[in-house]
């Protein structure tokens, strides 16, 4: 597996963060700092999700999260969702992989590597930082996997 990036893949991901901020109104996102060789960019699955998760996160800086991949064909199938794991209802936001990770988280949920589960490992702890009247705010998600 390579991790690199080149300059066509950047141009395509920078491309894609783009629509996605022209998507919705507002155009805010987040980046998001797992532990792992790349930065995910949340943005919300309709208006003011954003919103929602800050104010979630003002309340819960540390909170437990679901994630789970969209269902393909889904209207908002736009890659995976994150919610917190006991308030559904608080937020969603939306982030898509890399094409690599994504095919290996995949291939692990059915089975065909014996690895350990990477989504344990490269999204166990994600990490947000916003700035916001020049105070920096830091917001942490943890995820485990449901049994």
């Amino acid at each position: 597996m390579r991790w690199g990036l080149g300059r066509t893949q950047v141009a395509a991901a920078a491309t894609q963060m783009l629509e996605r901020l022209q998507a919705y109104s507002g155009g805010e996102f987040l980046l998001a700092f797992p532990p792992a060789p790349f930065v995910l960019t949340l943005a919300g699955t309709r208006p003011g999700d954003i919103a929602r998760f800050v104010s979630f996160a003002e309340q819960r800086p540390e909170h437990t999260v679901r994630i789970r991949r969209a269902e393909s064909g889904s209207a908002t199938a736009q890659g995976w969702f994150i919610e917190p794991a006991d308030a559904v209802a608080g937020y969603r936001l939306t982030f898509s992989l890399p094409p690599d990770i994504e095919e290996w988280i995949i291939d692990e949920r059915q089975g065909r590597t014996d690895t350990g589960i990477p989504e344990r490992r490269m999204l166990s702890t994600i990490m947000i930082y916003r700035w916001e009247q020049g105070m920096a705010k830091v917001y942490q998600l943890r995820y485990t996997p449901a049994a």
